[in-house]
């Protein structure tokens, strides 16, 4: 999963600056698929989204430049994996 999660990271950073822009943040969950990311067949899903992105983003926070806002590669891989497995422990449980 991490590997696969580099490769994906690699389109929307391809200088290796180890940030992405906000704005790729969305398409970045959707290419990764799952069990990182998010199923194409949840893309309108707008609430699911939007929990998906509240509770990643619990762990982390938005940086700003001038250019605008942008996430961190070790966080946002940090975040993605302890999700994962809170998600699939819960899903185990249930």
């Amino acid at each position: 999963m991490i590997q696969r999660f580099r490769v994906t990271w690699s389109y929307f950073d391809p200088k290796a600056t180890g940030k992405i822009n906000d704005k790729d943040f969305e398409t970045l969950i959707f290419a990764l698929n799952d069990p990182l990311g998010l199923h194409e067949r949840h893309r309108f899903d707008k609430k699911l989204l939007r929990f998906y992105k509240i509770r990643l983003g619990a762990g982390m926070r938005k940086h700003q430049l001038a250019e605008g806002y942008f996430w961190y590669f070790d966080e946002v891989l940090d975040n993605l994996l302890f999700f994962n497995i809170i998600y699939e422990r819960v899903k185990i449980e249930i």
